[in-house]
């Protein structure tokens, strides 16, 4: 198979997403991420809907609020609205409950398909448990989760294995799509986890207008699926050394880089000084 320069090669739609930044919650829909307008004749009544229960979501339109309703919030709600501040300042905790409440709502059993053919699911995406049970400071965020979800939920918790799984799978699989200059929004996206990073990418991601990740070569490839390769770094970060690259990779992917770059790499020299990624650090310690 042959994919063009800057031919699409797929498609995946969120499974699960929570605003990065708590203090923004009342600014922009729970779910379509529009942002909310003051009054004025271009946008009038653009006030966002606030949740009655849980007074921790906010959605743009009574249609995003069913939606939401209908994919997560309903399991959620309750929990939200015995949480404090405190608690839902942690944006692990929030989103640990939101995926939670996904995939008890229904997201066990969504999927989506890759171009070759492949079904993915929740199920289906990597946790490396041993990694980060191995890990001091993912695992310590962990513990805290695991206590404050408990005393929330009481029975209704998942077990520590399975806690430990649905975890794993956010801290391995979560991207951080930037809704503006002032927001960033942690989601899973069921196809967006199979893509592979490599230090010399073939294929990038944007979001359209509906939040979904689309993926676009970045030039010729002779090959299939397996081998689209987008990068887990930002540009600055791919010029810096091959040791600087793999410590940057451990610390948030838990993984190894084997790119033909890095085999090749015989060790180069530091060439800019280190920036953000563009996928977000989870399991912070706060």
């Amino acid at each position: 198979m042959v994919y063009a320069e800057g031919e699409e090669i797929m498609r995946s739609r969120p499974f699960a997403t929570i605003l990065k930044d708590f203090p923004l919650l009342p600014y922009y829909c729970d779910l379509c991420w529009e942002k909310y307008q003051e009054s004025s004749d271009l946008y009038p009544n653009k006030r966002l809907l606030r949740c009655k229960s849980c007074k921790n979501s906010y959605y743009c339109n009574k249609d995003c609020q069913k939606e939401a309703w209908n994919s997560f919030h309903k399991k959620e709600c309750k929990y939200l609205g015995k949480s404090t501040d405190y608690w839902s300042k942690s944006i692990e905790n929030r989103f640990v409950l939101r995926v939670l409440s996904r995939v008890r709502n229904g997201g066990d059993t969504a999927k989506e398909t890759l171009p070759d053919g492949r079904i993915v699911q929740f199920h289906d995406l990597q946790s490396n448990i041993p990694e980060v049970k191995a890990d001091k400071e993912l695992y310590t965020v962990f513990k805290k989760v695991q206590k404050v979800l408990t005393e929330m939920m009481k029975e209704k918790c998942p077990s520590e294995e399975d806690l430990m799984e649905l975890y794993g799978k956010i801290v391995v699989n979560c991207h951080q799509p930037y809704i503006d200059d002032k927001a960033s929004y942690l989601g899973i996206f069921l196809n967006g986890s199979k893509v592979d990073h490599s230090c010399e990418p073939n294929a990038f991601w944007e979001l359209d207008e509906k939040n979904t990740m689309v993926f676009k070569t970045t030039k010729e490839i002779h090959g299939g699926f397996d081998d689209i390769r987008i990068s887990y770094l930002t540009g600055s970060n791919l010029r810096l050394s091959k040791k600087e690259r793999h410590v940057m990779l451990r610390q948030r992917f838990l993984f190894e880089c084997t790119c033909n770059k890095c085999l090749n790499d015989n060790g180069d020299q530091e060439k800019s000084k280190p920036e953000c990624m563009d996928m977000p650090t989870i399991g912070v310690a706060s």
